[in-house]
């Protein structure tokens, strides 16, 4: 009975305090239940709303990059100026230059066919054999008034090497421009191997440009060469703003740097084809080596690794200097004419020559006034001894054309 009796009170002793620690293990046990569920419930919401986002940026890609079934942007092909005799006699490996252009950069035009681009289509460069025959042609719109495309007009009965569409020529507009000229190498030199697409401040080493080209196996599907944009977004605002609801997604696929970039001829009615069926987008290099070869599955190779397209000014023999680099000092943009028209002097006679070109300009503009004192004194005092105030104009006529020859 007594040990009973001192059972029951342990017992009654001990239960509350295992009824409490019970309670504490179960409250325990519903908050961790509870936070489990809780962060299930996370889990499984981010992941669907994750893979949904992740549905629909695919989604949006595959319905971007799949043309219409019908043409939507159709290339222009009213030629103003169709320029159809440049490629006349054109034949074996051969390459066309398109040259994006405006009625104002006539200076541009003319440097370029007194240097580099000259020398290509006499098929010499210094020190280099050239392994293609070159063509270029300068590419135009059309919103001139009559006297600008009267300008125009002889401009090409002179040099041959103009062709224009009718459309507006806007920096806007400069996809449809290069879009125009691609689709003109297809009507009237379809027999090339290669395109050239370079801006008209851009100068260019041909042969160590087309020899990194070379170095590639052609394809079936073609190429673009270049330097090579990867991961590149589209802005949203800025000089370079696209909206979304041209562009919905949030990068470019890879795509080759604007001043300068070759296209194959594989590759070219792929190009130009596929833009036809497709909404038009404003930045053409984006487009044309991005988008459509993209769609088009057109490789795109940087052979330009190195290069920064940046203007230089106090470095115009650089591709003097790295002439026996291959891969260095191939392109670079942004130059004057008068810049280009150094860089070229540079590489055709190095840099001696230009030299003694800035010795020369600076020992004229030193002794050409007092040239000019003495040639005025000595007239007047000649026009005074024989009273003839005429022949001074001529000896001041005399010295204005020299000084514009100096100069």
């Amino acid at each position: 009975m007594l040990t009973r009796f001192i059972w029951r009170k342990i017992h009654a002793a001990i239960m509350p305090c295992c009824r409490m620690r019970q309670i504490k293990c179960f409250a325990c046990m519903s908050c961790m239940l509870l936070l489990l569920g809780i962060n299930l419930a996370i889990f499984t919401f981010t992941r669907y709303h994750a893979s949904v986002a992740e549905m629909s940026i695919e989604e949006y890609a595959h319905a971007y990059f799949t043309p219409s079934d019908h043409v939507v942007t159709p290339i222009e092909e009213d030629y103003m100026i169709d320029g159809r005799q440049l490629c006349e006699g054109l034949s074996g490996k051969s390459v066309i230059l398109l040259i994006p252009s405006t009625i104002n950069s006539f200076q541009s035009r003319q440097i370029l066919r007194n240097t580099w681009i000259g020398s290509l289509k006499n098929k010499v460069w210094p020190e280099r054999e050239l392994q293609h025959s070159y063509r270029a042609v300068f590419v135009f719109g059309q919103n001139y008034n009559a006297q600008e495309n009267t300008r125009l007009l002889e401009e090409s009965r002179i040099y041959g090497d103009v062709i224009q569409g009718n459309f507006k020529d806007s920096y806007n507009n400069l996809t449809r421009k290069t879009l125009f000229g691609l689709k003109w190498v297809l009507n009237y030199c379809n027999q090339i191997d290669y395109v050239i697409k370079v801006d008209i401040d851009t100068f260019v080493h041909i042969p160590k440009l087309m020899a990194q080209v070379a170095k590639f196996t052609p394809s079936f599907e073609g190429e673009i060469f270049g330097r090579l944009w990867k991961d590149a977004e589209a802005r949203r605002d800025g000089k370079w703003k696209i909206d979304i609801k041209d562009y919905p997604l949030r990068k470019y696929p890879p795509y080759c740097d604007g001043p300068i970039y070759v296209i194959s001829a594989s590759a070219l009615p792929r190009i130009v084809h596929t833009s036809q069926y497709m909404d038009y987008f404003p930045f053409e290099d984006v487009f044309v080596t991005g988008i459509l070869a993209k769609i088009a599955r057109v490789r795109r190779i940087d052979v330009l690794p190195s290069l920064e397209l940046r203007n230089e000014p106090e470095r115009v023999c650089s591709f003097h200097f790295g002439e026996h680099d291959a891969t260095s000092n191939i392109a670079d943009s942004d130059y004057s004419p008068k810049q280009i028209e150094r860089i070229w002097t540079c590489l055709k006679y190095g840099p001696g020559v230009l030299d003694y070109y800035h010795q020369y300009k600076y020992h004229t503009m030193i002794v050409l006034p007092f040239c000019v004192l003495f040639v005025v004194a000595l007239s007047k005092e000649l026009a005074r001894i024989l009273n003839d105030h005429s022949f001074k104009w001529v000896a001041i006529d005399a010295y204005a054309k020299i000084y514009e020859f100096a100069y």
